[in-house]
Formats: structure tokens, C-alpha cells, sequence
């Protein structure tokens, strides 16, 4: 169940935390695609407009109470938030790598089974 944790002990691998920058990025795009101000958007989520601008041009990290909050304003995935665009398309390549690995595979099982039917 715990693999991955076992694994990152022995190699000694150390665990990014968020890159804060991207999250305000990430913020800083949705609220301007929302064609919200700075002020408009704080007064909804209880901060003030400075404080989202200090976040938007990484001078202050998110907490994750607002990262919450922009997620469920802006009906995005925490991970989407949280999670860096380079990090999130290398999952993805992952994913169909897996994809692939897995139809391989099952190609692989049908031709043994045919050929030991054909002996």
C-alpha cells in the first residue's frame, strides 16, 4: 500500500512542496478570465485585494484555505491548483505510457494464447 513512501525513503528522494508561483499564476488567470478586480474578488472571499495581488505576483504564498476557496469559486481541482502545469503533463505522459505498456500486454497474452493453441 505504501510503496511509493518506502521507495522515496530508500533512494532518499525529497518531496517538492508547492511552487508557489504557479499557483498565483494559476490564480491571477481565472480571476482575470472571470473578468473580476482584484477588490471584487476579495470582498467574496474575505481577504483584501492587496493580499491577492501579493499572491498573484508571488510576494506572498497562498494558504490553503484560500487555494480552497479559488477551487470551489472557480470550479477547478485543487490539483489543478496546486500542482505545477510541467509536473501535472509528465503524469500525463505517465498515464498513457501506462496505457500503452498495458495494451502491449494484453496483445502479448493473445498471441501466447493462440500460439499454444496452435501446437
Amino acid at each position: 500500500m505504501y510503496a511509493h513512501l518506502s521507495n522515496a525513503i530508500e533512494n532518499e528522494i525529497t518531496i517538492e512542496g508547492p511552487d508557489y508561483e504557479s499557483i498565483g499564476r494559476k490564480m491571477k488567470e481565472l480571476r482575470e478570465q472571470a473578468n473580476l478586480t482584484r477588490a471584487a474578488l476579495a470582498k467574496v472571499l474575505g481577504y483584501s485585494s492587496s493580499h491577492i495581488g501579493l499572491i498573484e505576483k508571488n510576494s506572498r504564498n497562498a494558504t490553503i484555505d484560500l487555494v480552497f476557496k479559488y477551487s470551489v469559486l472557480f470550479e477547478v481541482s485543487l490539483e489543478y491548483l496546486m500542482i505545477d502545469s510541467a509536473y501535472q503533463s509528465h503524469r500525463e505522459e505517465l498515464e498513457l505510457l501506462r496505457s500503452s505498456v498495458s495494451e502491449i500486454d494484453s496483445k502479448i497474452d493473445k498471441l501466447i494464447v493462440m500460439l499454444e493453441t496452435n501446437k
